[in-house]
């Protein structure tokens, strides 16, 4: 297999992919627990199929991202420190 350099266009679109999903999960987080959009959010299957490697979760990259822009759950309530730590904002 040959290691090959990623381009920095493909870096500023998983950066930005990365921005509206943290945008994405903030959204979320804020809702009302019994709106229509959080209901998948919640979903846990009953019944899960044995194979190879589980695959990674929406969540578990969202989780990612955020452990690496030092940002909690609970910074959700806070718009301007998630956008500025998201890169959506710059510092004041």
């Amino acid at each position: 297999m040959v290691d090959t350099p990623i381009s920095n266009r493909s870096l500023r679109s998983l950066e930005a992919s990365l921005r509206l999903g943290l945008l994405w999960y903030r959204h979320i987080i804020r809702m009302e627990e019994r709106s229509m959009p959080k209901r998948p959010f919640r979903y846990q299957p009953e019944n899960r199929q044995r194979g190879s490697r589980p695959r990674l979760k929406w969540i578990q990259g969202i989780e990612t991202a955020m452990r690496a822009r030092t940002l909690e759950k609970d910074d959700a309530q806070n718009r301007r420190l998630w956008k500025m730590r998201c890169g959506m904002q710059q510092k004041p």
